[in-house]
């Protein structure tokens, strides 16, 4: 049986993710490529530690709108 993780702990493991493997620390250009690439890494990781009923849409639209976020902050502060 799959191990439950909570999904805000899932978010904040994506941010990471990202920071670490899409952004390299520049400026994102293409929000919806960089978003994609995020997001398909992070479900991939996770929705094999999640139980199917545990990760369903609601879940998916939490960890884009912290990738989202996180793109947007780094934007805004001028990375490059």
């Amino acid at each position: 049986m799959a191990k439950k993780i909570n999904i805000i702990n899932a978010s904040v493991k994506a941010q990471t993710l990202f920071a670490q493997k899409v952004y390299h620390g520049r400026r994102i250009v293409d929000l919806h490529v960089a978003e994609g690439k995020a997001l398909d890494v992070a479900i991939r990781l996770f929705s094999e530690e999640l139980e199917a009923d545990n990760f369903d849409e609601a879940s998916v639209e939490l960890i884009a709108r912290t990738i989202r976020a996180q793109i947007d902050l780094a934007n805004r502060s001028g990375a490059r």
